[in-house]
């Protein structure tokens, strides 16, 4: 019933009036950062994996580790 009525009040309501933007050109330029940002990542998503890869490395246990633990 909870949704229904969010729902209701997103479609079934009157509109109000228009909110205006304010960003203006540094809203642009954010935007196209970020625009930009995913479509390099989407295009070449091995250099991120690779780079998240070696800065876990150092985290994973070796064999050496597991054979010095103590029972």
């Amino acid at each position: 019933a909870y949704y229904l009525r969010i729902i209701g009040v997103c479609y079934l309501r009157e509109r109000r009036e228009a909110a205006e933007s304010t960003g203006g050109r540094p809203l642009k330029l954010a935007m196209a950062l970020c625009s930009l940002s995913l479509i390099i990542l989407f295009a070449w998503p091995r250099t991120l994996l690779h780079t998240a890869q070696n800065a876990t490395q150092d985290t994973l246990p070796t064999p050496a580790q597991f054979a010095m633990e103590p029972k």
